[in-house]
């Protein structure tokens, strides 16, 4: 209804992989809320997640928040990831570790 607040709460105890992609994370916030009003309104989507010890957020709007909440969550695993790759330092081709 119009005008009426809701919200839910989960817990998440444990670690989770992430739609197979080899990252466990613990989910620690989830949100999607309303960032304007009428027939196209859009909703904003927040995921934060624990990994390796550090804090990765994604967010994303969208008129659809199925969409929105998909594509924070890919945004928080793609950060995830580039976390964990071997960059390439192009100055001196040596491997830097992050």
């Amino acid at each position: 209804m119009l005008g009426t607040r809701r919200s839910t709460c989960g817990v998440c105890t444990g670690a989770a992989d992430w739609f197979g992609t080899g990252i466990t994370a613990k989910l620690r916030d989830y949100s999607v809320h309303s960032v304007s009003v009428g027939e196209d309104a859009q909703g904003e989507a927040r995921v934060e997640i624990e990994h390796n010890g550090r804090i990765q957020r994604g967010q994303a709007v969208s008129t659809d928040i199925i969409e929105a909440s998909a594509l924070a969550f890919l945004q928080v695993i793609n950060r995830a990831l580039l976390r964990e790759q071997i960059r390439m330092n192009p100055q001196t081709e040596s491997v830097i570790m992050s």
